[in-house]
């Protein structure tokens, strides 16, 4: 198993290197990797010793730590922050909840090795689902406890296949475990590792975000009608608003794309030809902000960093992939008291059904169910408050989880001999 591992490994990262000639992103993921890598992760951990290392896999996983790291300030030492992919690295490398912020190498046993060797961290913690074979050995056999959080288990992962050993003697190797929900619980059980229910920790930093400062006065005089957030969307929910667009041209419409690609940029463009850039430099924006201009019935929003702030000029939120790739933040705009719809792969999110059964949150399947959705959401007020009610009630009853998780490095720290 181990040999196939880390075969599959060597190969992702000779894909990325050719995939790198045309794709910035890619492009990123390797050169972050190479250059001055490991001569600044040395100096960093001369200047920095017994740090604590938090790894997560990208922006995501990051959220549901932000809060942990906010409690943890420097009490346990300096905070290392790694990420496995650009999106990650590049959205939070300035960071000021992290003294160093870095790539993690490839896990290759020699890389794993002297990731572990250089930076020397008193403990680490890793985030949801970064199971990394070689740095968990690694840093098993230098004496560095591990701690994984706010993990989430489905039943078809490869810890519960007949085939996945390694993946549980590595999970068997951490000191402790915190997993967001009951089922995650009782699926480790069932393989003969203990783990604690601590919850979301996103939720903690979610809940605050309506009291957070944040005015835009073009924004506000936008959404002074009834206005529809579509927050990371793309391909399937971009043609849901397009096509109920021809229906509805009198609600407003906020786009936040998945990501500010040329390609994604343009195929907006073309589907809604009147849309008006927020963050346009030619002074459209600050044109528009006066109130004797009139104001257009689509906004994108092409400025990365600022979903979460901008939900609160929604009366509802169209959240993106669970149509393809993975459902992204739906408690960012649940902690607005709006309604949320997305679409049906929601499966490997609890919170999404969770956000379902309480009243805040709908999925819809295909082009007739969101249509049918949205009238009856723009249409009854009423309704429109209620399940917005209920998701902001779904957010704030589940707060504590980051001092549960918290709590947690807490016991990990103090099994590290050097503290």
């Amino acid at each position: 198993m181990r040999i196939l591992y880390n075969t599959a490994i060597y190969t992702y990262g000779l894909a990325i290197q050719m995939a790198a000639l045309w794709n910035p992103k890619a492009r990123k993921w390797v050169q972050g990797r190479q250059g001055s890598y490991w001569g600044e992760l040395a100096q960093f951990a001369g200047e920095n010793p017994s740090s604590i290392w938090f790894h997560c896999a990208s922006l995501g996983e990051f959220e549901q730590v932000q809060r942990v790291l906010e409690l943890a300030g420097t009490n346990y030492g300096p905070r290392v922050v790694t990420f496995s992919s650009p999106s990650g690295y590049e959205s939070r490398k300035n960071t000021p909840l992290a003294e160093g912020v870095f790539y993690l190498p490839q896990d290759l046993p020699r890389r794993a090795r002297k990731f572990i060797h250089t930076l020397k961290p008193r403990a680490g913690v890793l985030v949801k689902y970064e199971i990394w074979l070689n740095l968990i050995d690694a840093a098993t056999v230098s004496g560095i406890p591990l701690a994984l959080v706010a993990a989430q288990f489905q039943p078809n992962q490869v810890y519960f296949r007949w085939w996945g050993g390694a993946f549980r003697r590595a999970l068997g190797k951490f000191h402790n475990v915190g997993v967001q929900d009951a089922l995650s619980a009782k699926r480790l059980h069932e393989i003969g590792v203990d783990s604690t229910i601590t919850g979301d920790p996103r939720v903690d930093r979610v809940v605050g975000l309506p009291s957070e400062p944040f005015e835009d006065a073009f924004l506000a005089r936008f959404s002074e009608e009834t206005c529809v957030v579509a927050g990371s969307a793309w391909g399937p929910e971009l043609d849901l608003l397009n096509n109920w667009r021809k229906k509805d041209r009198e609600t407003r419409l906020m786009i936040a794309p998945h990501e500010l690609s040329k390609d994604q940029l343009e195929e907006i463009q073309r589907a809604f030809p009147d849309i008006v850039s927020w963050n346009d430099h030619s002074g459209v924006h600050a044109q528009l902000a006066d109130a004797n201009v009139p104001i257009p019935p689509n906004l994108l929003i092409d400025r990365f960093g600022v979903l979460n702030k901008i939900y609160r000029y929604g009366a509802i939120a169209m959240v993106g992939g669970g149509f393809k790739t993975g459902l992204h933040n739906i408690l960012e705009p649940a902690s607005y008291g709006i309604p949320v719809i997305f679409g049906p792969r929601h499966q490997r999110f609890p919170e999404a059904q969770e956000l379902i059964d309480a009243g805040g949150a709908f999925s819809v399947k295909n082009q007739a169910e969101f249509n049918v959705l949205m009238k009856s959401l723009i249409q009854n007020p009423e309704r429109r408050r209620e399940a917005g009610k209920a998701a902001r009630n779904y957010v704030v009853a589940r707060c504590g989880a980051a001092e549960k998780t918290k709590m947690l490095i807490d016991a990990l720290c103090a099994e590290d001999p050097s503290s």
